[in-house]
């Protein structure tokens, strides 16, 4: 995989993704069509970090993947992956944001692609609508959105064990989505007023 394949998008990038996946129409093998699965599938990836395997399995026996569940006030998104090292971790849960408390059910549970690789195949159609009505070149895949999620909690102030339980990945990998730019390092060095000792 290139390097720009694996690393998190910006946010501009997200930005443009959301907007043309906004306006994208999906249309399932039934003939059915969805005007909100772009837009939603990737709020999913980039919100709960979720692993490409993970909706591919939601209706399948091996239920990696659970409803959305509610306790108290708050409602969790919870999700397994299918690696066999992992079959002894806990399941992963997330808060939802309220505001996809409305559709995120109905959504998780719609017909979806059954193959994984499918989802890979969404990320392009979308990277080609993105260059079609921008002319720009964003490479978008589902890791990417998995990385951009974890990179984002970290900056928001979540700890690196908190990122590790909330997307379920290794500390090794955890490293990876953590590095910064030498230029986001010197915007932070900034902010923090690094250097000034008067």
């Amino acid at each position: 995989m290139s390097d720009i394949a694996s690393k998190s998008f910006t946010r501009a990038e997200v930005r443009t993704l959301l907007q043309v996946a906004d306006g994208m129409v999906h249309r399932r093998r039934d003939r059915a069509t969805d005007p909100y699965f772009y837009g939603r599938m990737l709020r999913v990836f980039l919100t709960f970090g979720a692993h490409p395997s993970v909706l591919p399995a939601w209706h399948s026996s091996t239920n990696l993947a659970t409803r959305p569940t509610e306790r108290g006030d708050r409602t969790y998104f919870t999700w397994r992956r299918a690696k066999e090292t992992e079959a002894l971790r806990p399941d992963i849960e997330i808060e939802v944001p309220a505001s996809y408390v409305p559709w995120l059910a109905a959504w998780l549970d719609a017909p979806k692609p059954i193959c994984r690789q499918t989802y890979w195949s969404l990320f392009r159609e979308l990277e080609a609508e993105v260059l079609l009505h921008t002319g720009y070149s964003i490479h978008a895949n589902p890791l990417r959105a998995r990385h951009t999620c974890a990179q984002q909690m970290l900056e928001r102030g979540f700890t690196s064990v908190d990122v590790e339980a909330a997307i379920g990945i290794s500390p090794s990998t955890l490293r990876t989505y953590g590095l910064s730019t030498p230029e986001q390092r010197g915007e932070k060095a900034e902010k923090v007023g690094w250097g000034n000792w008067d």
